[in-house]
């Protein structure tokens, strides 16, 4: 049921409040009622014009409504069929700064409104100078004196409290229109305007208060009784002033003609730039193919890491060390027959994978490396020295440069293994448990350092 307006309901749009949105939920409530009244005199309104259909304005500041929400609307306009060939006039026909600076859509078009504003409420047919084809049919309408007077005739029908707006003067009631007023209006409702044709019934805020719950019955009629003067006043297919059809074929060609000029010019920015960059392509190749051997990575070539040292563990040795093919000669001899039992004893798991190699001979210890004979006395039978093995040379301590297999931070290394596997970067660091920090431009990654080789470039031989 219609509640009624409160005067509180007329202050959000005021103008210190019109752009706060502090206001928007009683804007949002006053909204509402507002659709009401339009459901309301939604049959009245058809019985005139069919095609007409309820809507309303935002009720928060937007950039529709340039942030601020100095009243509140609820109207009836066209269908979205005829709204869309308008716009397709107004489109064509305006520049793009004009786009940009357009205004609401309730503003394109003619349209039977309901309003609150901050001095009281109202019911109007409003036609903006900005509604480009309902005011270039309003215009032509009022030149021609035999549509002029059908004008006259809906505005004489309408009661007494109607009033038509002139601008930049007093508002005149509808009855007492005369011909000379419609002249004084098209001389002020120029194209580049923002004038409106207006006709209006208004309730003060103290009246629209009091008035309640009635005021949604008052207001319905009054928008009925607007409908004939709706369908004098604004553009529809049966009261055409403007050649609407022939305006909107022209416009569709000429953005046909539009089109078809930006695609040949997409065409042929997309053929240059194709041909540029097969130029540029063919450059880049022959520049390539013209680049010396010492300047690429093929021209590069691997240093072997040093030998290991012969205390170095044998399965890891065995890994760095290239095969080296048997000597010629005389077959070694085989192992004796107690060297062979030892091997037999040890789990398949522990035996070299070569097995058919012959062993090296072990190297007999260094002066250096023996070690003086351990005083006399009892032993305790788990010292490693109560054991029947023999007591091996501790390895001398391993130079800096054999540990990281002779790199050095800053030199240019390869990948010999893992998923970096021949990428070249350059060392940064080798740290003390032997990991190798190399960057690989802006990536840096760490691997041991038995993974990188040293890469040296071929220096280009003189003639």
């Amino acid at each position: 049921m219609f509640p009624g307006f409160a005067l509180d309901d007329f202050d959000p749009y005021l103008p210190e409040r019109a752009t706060s949105n502090v206001y928007n939920r009683q804007r949002l409530a006053v909204k509402e009622k507002l659709l009401e009244i339009a459901r309301a005199a939604a049959d009245a309104v058809r019985t005139a014009d069919p095609d007409l259909e309820p809507a309303a304005s935002d009720h928060a500041p937007t950039l529709r409504n340039g942030k601020r929400v100095e009243s509140q609307w609820s109207f009836f306009w066209r269908g979205p069929e005829r709204r869309a060939g308008i716009a397709e006039v107004i489109e064509g026909s305006r520049g793009v700064a004009e786009l940009l600076a357009d205004p609401p859509p309730w503003r394109r078009h003619a349209v039977l409104a309901a309003t609150v504003a901050p001095d009281g409420f109202a019911v109007a047919l409003r036609i903006s100078a900005q509604a480009l084809v309902d005011a270039a049919n309003l215009r032509a309408l009022l030149a021609d004196p035999d549509h002029r007077d059908r004008l006259l005739a809906a505005l004489h029908a309408l009661p007494e409290p109607f009033a038509f707006v002139v601008p930049g003067d007093e508002p005149v009631p509808a009855p007492a229109v005369t011909p000379t007023t419609l002249e004084a209006f098209l001389a002020a409702f120029s194209e580049a305007g923002t004038a409106w044709f207006e006709v209006r019934r208004t309730w003060p805020k103290p009246e629209a208060a009091a008035a309640g719950s009635s005021l949604l019955r008052s207001a319905a009629e009054d928008l009925g009784r607007l409908a004939p003067l709706y369908g004098a006043a604004a553009w529809t297919p049966e009261n055409d002033h403007v050649g609407f059809d022939e305006l909107l074929e022209r416009v569709r060609l000429e953005r046909t003609h539009e089109e078809e000029e930006h695609d040949g010019a997409q065409r042929a920015f997309s053929e240059k730039r194709a041909e540029s960059q097969a130029a540029a392509r063919e450059r880049m190749d022959r520049m390539f193919a013209d680049r010396p051997l010492e300047g690429t990575r093929g021209g590069t070539r691997e240093i072997p890491l040093p030998s290991l040292p012969a205390w170095a563990p044998v399965g890891r040795r065995r890994r760095e060390e290239p095969a080296e093919p048997p000597a010629a000669g005389p077959p070694a001899s085989p192992p004796p027959a107690e060297a062979r039992a030892g091997d037999d004893e040890r789990p398949t798991h522990e035996r070299p994978a070569t097995a058919q190699r012959p062993r090296p001979a072990p190297e007999p210890p260094r002066p250096s490396d023996r070690k003086p004979p351990a005083a006399s006395g009892p032993r305790h039978p788990a010292h490693p020295a109560s054991s029947s093995r023999p007591v091996l040379p501790a390895p001398p301590p391993a130079a800096e440069g054999a540990a990281t297999g002779g790199l050095a931070p800053g030199s240019l290394v390869r990948f010999r293994e893992g998923p970096l596997r021949g990428r070249v970067g350059t060392l940064f660091e080798i740290t003390p448990r032997g990991e190798a920090r190399v960057m690989l431009g802006l990536f840096t990654t760490r691997v041991p350092a038995d993974q990188l080789v040293e890469v040296r470039r071929r220096r280009a031989q003189s003639p």
